[in-house]
């Protein structure tokens, strides 16, 4: 990559000036313009200048000597553009370094909706030492789902499955009964178990975090962050179990009772495939979310030229952010993690190209 000098004349012995300049640098096809200070020291005949400019690849550091001049350049600041994203909140990070390549609201306080299962299927696992014990699907399991329109995965009264079904049932259709089939059975109650669920938060310093049911059926007092839900999900995805179940798309039951076949869920996101077939590319573990009032949530694992990122999003289409809230159709948040993705990738072919000059 090709760098611009930068010129400067000597002054008297023991004198040290101070100019501003701009630096333009072209590069990955657009132009940059940093604006920093020059420092020379006339008695040691050398001059430092650290630049910061926004490179094609990202994060880029390189040193280039060039006689008298050493040329530092830096750059701190992703290339992720977020300003046609329908999200309100937004942040990607690598998942190894936990570096934040793109960021918006990310500290702001936002309704989970259904991503609140991560946090039940989280404490479940640590929780249970046999995840094939089973479980009885009793009446209390159901109670108010229909009434609230909850999603569910599909189970039957009485029907004898596993705690490991109950987790692929939470994760993949959102199923808000097996998620109160895991409280109930390890707590006693959902109240008890939510209990659990803001102890763990605690633990991992979630503080903008705060449950109040294991479904993430709107309630004021069932929130979160951004930031907040990244830290949950990185720390999450640490544990193979959880891993498991969070990057599989489509899993079935053991036969029982009442499915001679067993009980099939599948992880609905992936269905936009077809619109959006960068998105099936890229994204390789899923949890979706949405009610009026949180608008459609999504926390994705990714993996791009053998980085593994996260990212969530949440609040498009929001029924608060705007009068003209109608019905959700259009799947706005596999939109934006498509399109972030996408200049992700983007950004390790250029990097790539810059290598091999």
């Amino acid at each position: 990559m090709k760098r611009r000098k930068t010129r400067s004349r000597r002054r008297r012995k023991n004198k040290f000036w101070k100019k501003t300049f701009v630096t333009g640098a072209l590069l990955g096809g657009g132009i940059y313009f940093v604006q920093k200070t020059l420092e020379e020291t006339s008695s040691s005949g050398q001059q430092t200048v650290i630049m910061d400019i926004t490179d094609a690849a990202g994060k880029f550091t390189s040193q280039v000597n060039k006689g008298f001049e050493e040329i530092q350049i830096k750059d701190d600041t992703p290339l992720i553009d977020l300003s046609r994203t329908n999200s309100a909140n937004i942040l990607l990070t690598n998942l190894k370094s936990g570096d934040v390549l793109a960021e918006k609201n990310s500290n702001v306080q936002l309704y989970p909706a259904s991503l609140t299962k991560i946090m039940t299927a989280l404490v479940a696992i640590e929780m249970v030492d046999d995840l094939d014990k089973e479980v009885v699907m009793i009446p209390d399991y159901f109670e108010g789902l229909f009434e609230q329109e909850a999603s569910v995965a599909g189970f039957l009264e009485d029907e004898l499955l596993s705690f490991r079904d109950l987790l692929y049932g939470a994760i993949l259709p959102s199923g808000a009964d097996a998620c109160l089939a895991i409280a109930y059975s390890l707590a006693g109650s959902e109240a008890e178990y939510v209990s659990l669920m803001n102890q763990k938060a605690v633990e991992l310093g979630l503080s903008k975090t705060h449950f109040s049911n294991v479904t993430g059926l709107h309630d004021p007092q069932n929130y979160s962050s951004a930031e907040d839900l990244t830290s949950l999900l990185k720390y999450a995805l640490d544990n193979p179990d959880f891993y498991q179940v969070f990057t599989t798309v489509e899993y079935s039951t053991e036969p029982t009772n009442f499915h001679a076949d067993g009980v099939q869920m599948f992880n609905s996101i992936f269905r936009h495939g077809e619109e959006y077939p960068k998105f099936s590319d890229f994204v390789i573990g899923a949890k979706t979310g949405f009610t009026e009032e949180a608008g459609l949530c999504l926390a994705t694992l990714a993996e791009i030229n053998g980085e593994s990122y996260i990212l969530i999003t949440a609040g498009a289409g929001a029924q608060e952010n705007g009068p003209d809230y109608v019905e959700i159709l259009d799947p706005l948040h596999v939109a934006d993690a498509t399109m972030i993705y996408s200049q992700v990738e983007k950004i390790h072919e250029r990097s790539k190209i810059n290598v091999n000059e």
